[in-house]
């Protein structure tokens, strides 16, 4: 029993030495890449701008700064004209993508703007001695400088992971008489009255959208794209508003349809 207490000494000071050693990373893992996307639509029926690609958060060895760095690719999409309406020729314009970083409590503590590019892909990285809690990836029509938030509404990416969601939707068929079917959206925002939404359905093969109301309608390739028209108020937190339409052929299941309000995707009520 004499060698107990000297042998608990020795193995005490063991672990001591090993938490020691233990990598700096540890406190600051590795988080998991996150996607984004951002869009602005164009001023004419067929056309908008998207950014999308993926945020990493790396690992930070202490003083090394806390990074968010960001790969992706920009589209400039263009639709066919929607059933009797013409597609007239617009100038893209110059839209720019701001990232932006902020800390737990929503202090900005990097930013970078840089014009948007077609056929070239994006590579930023932001960095700050404190925390980046979150980051907003935002497309605009202005000029690039260093001032944030000219964006309007973002795409918001937690280093977290994912967050509690910020809206709702319901899809629902509301009539099917063989040759047709009438279907609608309502969204509803959890945090934030609702300025602006979008709702996206990709169309199975057959599947034509033959009218809509209360949304503007974008076609493009095998999906069709409502926003809300320009006299509609914003929705109330936990209110319901959203497009109604009538098509033909097969009709889309829950899984083709995307929702979004203020820029930030909703999930199904």
């Amino acid at each position: 029993m004499r060698l107990a207490r000297p042998l608990l000494i020795l193995l005490a000071a063991a672990l001591a030495a090993m938490a020691f050693a233990a990598p700096a990373s540890a406190a600051h893992p590795e988080r998991p890449p996150q996607a984004y996307s951002a869009w602005h639509l164009g001023p004419g029926p067929c056309d908008w701008y998207e950014t999308f690609g993926e945020v990493s958060f790396p690992a930070v060895h202490p003083p090394e700064p806390n990074r968010a760095h960001f790969i992706g690719d920009n589209v400039e999409a263009v639709a066919e004209a929607p059933p009797g309406e013409d597609c007239p020729p617009t100038a893209p314009g110059d839209r720019v993508i701001e990232f932006t970083a902020y800390t737990d409590g929503g202090e900005v503590v990097a930013s970078h703007g840089m014009t948007m590019e077609f056929g070239e892909g994006n590579e930023v990285e932001l960095a700050s001695e404190q925390w980046i809690e979150y980051v907003t990836i935002a497309v605009c029509l202005a000029e690039p400088s260093d001032v944030i938030d000219r964006c309007g509404e973002a795409d918001t990416v937690h280093s977290s992971g994912p967050t509690a969601p910020s809206c709702v939707f319901e899809y629902s068929i509301v009539n099917d008489w063989g040759s047709g079917w009438q279907g609608r959206v309502l969204l509803s925002p959890l945090v934030d009255p609702g300025e602006d939404w979008l709702v996206v359905i990709t169309l199975p093969e057959g599947t034509v959208i033959q009218q809509g109301w209360k949304a503007q309608i974008k076609w493009v390739d095998d999906k069709v794209r409502f926003t809300p028209p320009a006299w509609a108020p914003p929705i109330p937190v936990g209110g319901w508003d959203g497009p109604g339409f009538i098509g033909t052929g097969p009709i889309p299941p829950e899984s083709n349809v995307e929702a979004y309000v203020n820029g930030r995707e909703c999930v199904t009520a």
